[in-house]
This record gives C-alpha cells, structure tokens and sequence, in this order.
C-alpha cells in the first residue's frame, strides 16, 4: 500500500534570502553586505588565522636588526629559507631573503646540493620595480654581496675577517626535502587545504538549510492564510 503523500511544504522565500541561499538553487549567494561570495570571506579569514597560528609558533629572543619574533617567523612563513648575515657598512647583523650566487670559479653548489654562495635580497620587492624606482642604500649593498655559506660552526681561534664579514647562516621553515634549494613556502603549501575547508563551511550550510525546510508560513489574515494552505 502507497503511503500518503505529506503535506506540501512552501519555502519562506524571506528567511532563504537573509540566510545568503539563493531560493532557486540553494546555493550560497552571499555572506555579509559588500561580499558576493561566501567561499572567498571564509577563505581569507581562515589565510589570517593559518598565518597566525606560524608566526606565533615560537618566541625568539635577541633577533639582530631590530626584528620582532613574529616578523621573523612571517618571513619564514612567506619565503621558507632566510640568511643571517653581517653588514659591516652598516655594522649591525641582519636577517633577510636571499638568491643563489657563485664565486668566481662559477660554483654555486657543492657535492650535496647545498648552497655554497648566497646573495641577500629585500624580503618585498626587488632591486628596481615596474617603474624603475632608484635603489635604497640597502638594496644597492646587497646587490654587491655574495656570501659563503657555512654549515658548521667556526671556533673563535679559526674566525678570521672574512669569515665575520662575508658568511651566511641559513634559516628554514622546516627540514629541507631532497632538493635543498627548491622549498615551498608554508603560505603555498597550505593554500590547497585552505580552499578545501573553506568550501565545507557553504557547503554545510546550504545542507542544513536545505534539510531543514518550512513548516509555517506568516500571513497577515485570515484570507491570507486560506490562500496559502490552497
């Protein structure tokens, strides 16, 4: 035997809207007044917190060049390797960014694959921008560096000059993989999981107000109400 069939339910097309679900396609259709798409917002604030959680992973104390702990790990964060290094022009240690360069037999890395020469580089930008804007002081000292990189420690009675002045200490996010020039950004590699659980979130919202359904509907009198049960 055929069960009856229940009573048809009629969407309250208001309570759809201000929920941001679109009454014909029960999509997302927006979260907030000046926002299009629920996925973006959701996407940017989840960018904020992953970033939060890495830069206040750790506490780091004396950071040379006036950098705060959490602007160090920031720039892990965005460019996964950095270099402490000192700049005797400006005599004080500093923590920067850097690309690969080779000394003047053109080596640039060893039997390991390692870096052996590195040059610094501002962490925003480089040396000139689309409109050519002159070099700082800064820019122009790094652009005429290139340091050896050192990978294990050097005694006090073994420090030379040059040593002190033209060496790098390599800072990384986390364990380099087979390739030790070739890591990705905590930023980058987290983006993929990001877009994913920020799609789940609409996703679950349009489920449960989809599911949920209309039970009653507001009318103003009575022959309001005998035109919407017809």
């Amino acid at each position: 035997m055929a069960s009856k069939p229940g009573k048809p339910i009629l969407p309250d097309v208001a309570t759809l809207i201000q929920a941001g679900i679109n009454p014909k396609t029960g999509l997302p259709i927006k979260l907030g007044r000046n926002v299009k798409s629920t996925k973006p917002d959701i996407l940017k604030l989840l960018r904020i917190v992953d970033e939060q959680d890495a830069v206040n992973r750790g506490c780091f104390y004396n950071v040379p060049a006036d950098i705060s702990s959490q602007e160090f790990m920031r720039m892990l964060y965005y460019k996964y390797q950095l270099i402490l290094w000192y700049c005797k022009e400006l005599e004080t240690f500093m923590i920067t960014p850097f690309t690969l360069c080779t000394d003047g037999d053109g080596i640039g890395l060893d039997y390991l694959g390692r870096f052996t020469y590195v040059r610094p580089v501002p962490f925003v930008g480089g040396a000139t921008d689309e409109k050519k804007r002159p070099q700082t002081p800064v820019e122009i000292i790094m652009s005429k560096k290139c340091l050896k990189v050192r990978y294990t420690p050097i005694s006090l009675e073994n420090l030379t000059l040059d040593d002190y002045e033209n060496s790098a200490v390599i800072f990384r996010d986390y364990t380099p993989q087979l390739a030790t020039n070739e890591g990705i950004p905590r930023s980058v590699l987290n983006e993929p999981v990001l877009d994913v659980m920020a799609e789940c979130i609409p996703l679950l919202r349009t489920n449960l107000t989809l599911s949920s359904g209309t039970r009653g509907v507001r009318v103003g009198d009575a022959d309001q109400a005998a035109s919407v049960a017809d």
